[in-house]
């Protein structure tokens, strides 16, 4: 739980940021251009109570530009609208080699149930200025022009809102559980074998056997 302390802190120091609380899962960094691009950029979903935060690490290797109110938008690939943007946090200048960070969170659409999947079409905006790559001075106009830059998809997944949890007798605990919420639904899986399908559906949610099954 101390890295997930850390990344809580280190979230919570950005302003807008600071009320949303603590973080109780995060998706290791997702690249969202190619790493020899002109702007590279990644992503990190941090999974709380009600919220996403999706935070961008964006790095500019252009010598003669200066990018200033770095953010992403989102468009929602599909008519269901899941989540809503709240809010969203610039990276307000990019030198060239240097990497900024801008965040967006998401709220879960209150027709929605929240920890929905979701996929979305991302892209970057900024303003473009132009500088003396050797100076760093400014050569036109110093509020630049706007441009953007296509990103790939971004999807959120059942298996981002799973959280590791260290059970030492998962069966007690189970039956410990109220009944009431127990959900039993009956589904129909194309696998070839019973082990081929239990691994697809862990790797699908994010979790692990509890004990091992006898075939």
């Amino acid at each position: 739980m101390s890295a997930l302390n850390d990344i809580s802190a280190e979230l919570h120091k950005v302003p807008e940021l600071a009320a949303l609380g603590p973080v109780y899962s995060s998706t290791t960094p997702l690249e969202l251009t190619e790493a020899e691009t002109e702007y590279v950029v990644s992503c990190v979903k941090h999974m709380m109570a009600s919220h996403v935060v999706l935070e961008f690490a964006i790095t500019n290797t252009i010598s003669d530009q200066l990018l200033l109110d770095a953010c992403v938008s989102l468009e929602p690939v599909d008519s269901a609208e899941t989540y809503d943007v709240v809010a969203s946090v610039t990276a307000p200048v990019l030198r060239c080699g240097s990497t900024a960070r801008a965040w967006l969170v998401l709220e879960g659409d209150p027709e929605s149930v929240f920890g929905t999947a979701a996929h979305f079409m991302a892209e970057l905006k900024f303003r473009v200025v132009e500088i003396d790559p050797t100076s760093g001075e400014i050569e036109d106009h110093q509020d630049g022009f706007r441009e953007e830059y296509p990103l790939e998809d971004i999807e959120i997944a059942t298996a981002d809102f799973i959280a590791k949890a260290n059970i030492v007798d998962f069966r007690k605990v189970w039956d410990s559980l109220d009944k009431d919420q127990e959900v039993l639904q009956r589904f129909s899986l194309n696998f070839k074998d019973m082990q081929t399908a239990i691994d697809e559906v862990i790797s699908c949610l994010g979790m692990q056997r509890c004990t091992e099954l006898p075939f």
